[in-house]
């Protein structure tokens, strides 16, 4: 060896360290598409100018730098899982990412929570919180407060004023929260991992119901997959020669009825389907908790029965009047919904579209897998056993909507058993058409659900000239009000009162259109103030309630009117009382 050589410790030395070199980089390597995607994803969201969205929503205004973004991560996905060796931490993030990226973009890109309900529910919290009791007489939701009173402990609790300004963050907050109990049951149904990863994928795809707001449902339907996971995890019909102790599965009934307890005083409907689908696995025999659908409706049962008859006495013919009647269930469901401006429409459509492919998939898939020798009734039973839902009643226009959610775990793990066998350009042209997809159904009504600071001043306004007792008025529905002074005031929308077919057939802010609205003002009790916003009259555009612009030559109208006073407008909002009614 000559002392030009290095000696053959320090070649060894330097190998080592540049092959540990290479291992330690080769996980940063691999997370490189996922990482660009989300920064490019991040980067495309500055400055969105959300006031120039057309009648397709969120979709019209992002850049083409956010497309690329997605289909980034969905082609890495389906490339990550057809791997000889698929790297499962790396499938981890990649759900992650995608659930941030689908489920976080209203917080990203809209400074006010979305959707009216978003701040009615704030505000029956907070009227929990400050009067200290229910008022069932009052509204449905002080008859089912379970979720609004948790809410306000955690509020108390964190030190919070409120959950405004938190709100838009409960999607992303919930979707992650489903992903635990989601894995459960996966894992129950079968022992293929990418079968298990990619019906998650798909179920994040196909989630465009919008029920994972800040909502009592949101919480239920995380009770509803905990208790789901559960049952298919541990509480599976007894193998031949299973010791398991008594005891422990005793303690799972417990734990389940403890879920199912705290889910029927947060939300009507939700304990229903839970019932239907726990019966289905007993009746199967695939569950051993054979007591459950009996205990169940003991539950519900003694609820209904004391502490939410007063509101259901008070309520009969709207709860019970349609019960089977599935003409008037698929009239309000779907062709109560076609109706609009075209963009409107297509929206529609396409949301009816999605919902209907995810559905054969899964029947494909179902029949695949029979097939193969598989034997998947667990699964066949809990994507059917939401559906007679629908024979009960049309549940405002939504029941179709939640049976689609409560059976879209199973719907997306049929579904990943077709994508599963499929060629993976296939595969990756599946998941492109989703993730396009979802973008349109989930956020193609944004004209209408984001609020702007205006509009928030504007009920704020409002909120504040009103004396307590006095009918607080809106021309639809889609506004940011109800969040203070939920139990103070009277909420009323013109759309939805007795005047409505009278108004809607007049000339838009005519002399004999705003007569009959003010004599609607004059007959409401503790005197009427009316709030007229950007929000609204995109509702009104957008889903038909008008002609379009209708509800600016109302406001035209307001303003010339001399039988109305107008207490204060800014570019967004408008606030009228009657002429000669002081404001309080």
């Amino acid at each position: 060896m000559t002392l030009l050589e290095p000696a053959p410790a320090v070649l060894t030395h330097a190998r080592t360290a540049s092959a540990t070199g290479r291992r330690s980089l080769r996980p940063l390597a691999i997370a490189l598409p996922e990482a660009a995607a989300l920064a490019l994803w991040i980067v495309s969201l500055q400055d969105l100018d959300l006031r120039s969205m057309t009648s397709v929503g969120l979709v019209s205004v992002l850049p083409v730098g956010a497309f690329v973004a997605l289909a980034l991560l969905g082609t890495s996905f389906c490339l990550t899982l057809r791997r000889a060796r698929p790297a499962w931490g790396l499938l981890v993030l990649q759900v992650l990412v995608l659930v941030f990226m689908l489920y976080a973009l209203p917080a990203l890109v809209e400074g006010e929570p979305r959707f009216a309900v978003t701040w009615r529910h704030i505000g029956v919290m907070q009227a929990i919180l400050d009067t200290g009791h229910l008022d069932p007489g009052r509204s449905a939701y002080f008859n089912w407060p379970g979720f609004f009173a948790l809410a306000g402990l955690a509020v108390r609790a964190a030190g919070l004023h409120g959950l405004l300004d938190v709100a838009n963050w409960a999607p992303l907050a919930f979707e992650l929260a489903y992903l635990g109990p989601l894995m459960l049951i996966l894992r129950a149904l079968t022992d293929d991992r990418r079968l298990r990863w990619l019906a998650i994928w798909i179920f994040y795809l196909g989630n465009w119901i919008g029920q994972d707001y800040l909502s009592p449902q949101a919480f239920a339907f995380l009770l509803y997959l905990a208790v789901l996971a559960v049952l298919l995890t541990w509480l599976r019909p007894r193998a031949r020669g299973d010791t398991s102790p008594s005891g422990a599965r005793a303690g799972l009934v417990a734990i389940v009825l403890v879920l199912f307890a705290a889910m029927v005083p947060s939300h009507q409907l939700t304990p229903f389907a839970l019932l239907s689908a726990v019966t289905a696995l007993v009746v199967a025999r695939r569950c051993s908790a054979r007591g459950l659908p009996v205990a169940m409706s003991v539950v519900l049962g003694a609820f209904l029965s004391y502490l939410a008859v007063g509101y259901l006495s008070g309520h009969t013919q709207q709860l019970f009047g349609e019960v089977g009647q599935l003409d008037s269930t698929v009239s309000q469901n779907v062709a109560g919904r076609l109706r609009g401006d075209a963009g409107h429409l297509l929206v529609t459509h396409l949301r009816l579209g999605v919902t209907a492919g995810l559905w054969t998939l899964a029947v494909a898939g179902a029949l695949l897998r029979r097939r193969a020798g598989h034997r998947d009734a667990a699964p066949a039973l809990l994507l059917l056993a939401p559906f007679p839902l629908a024979v009960l009643q049309p549940y405002g226009g939504e029941i179709l909507l939640r049976v689609f959610l409560f059976s879209l775990p199973f719907t997306a793990f049929f579904a990943a058993a077709v994508l599963r066998r499929v060629p993976i350009g296939v595969t990756i042209a599946a998941t492109l058409t989703l993730l396009g997809g979802f973008m349109v159904t989930r956020y193609g009504n944004e004209r209408m659900d984001w609020f702007s600071g205006g509009e928030v001043a504007a009920v704020q306004r409002l909120e504040a000239v009103a004396p307590p007792g006095s009918t607080l008025m809106a021309w639809s529905g889609s506004l940011p009000w109800e969040s203070r002074g939920y139990a103070l005031h009277r909420f009323r929308l013109v759309v939805s009162s007795p005047a409505w077919p009278q108004i809607v057939g007049l000339p838009p802010g005519g002399p004999a259109q705003l007569g009959v609205l003010a004599r609607l003002m004059h007959s409401q009790p503790g005197g009427a103030y009316l709030v007229l916003t950007r929000s609204q009259k995109a509702e009104v555009d957008l889903t038909g309630l008008g002609p379009r612009g209708s509800l600016d030559r109302v406001d035209a109208g307001l303003r010339g009117s001399r039988s109305f006073r107008l207490l204060y407008a800014n570019g967004d909002g408008s606030v009228y009382a009657l002429a000669g009614k002081a404001p309080g």
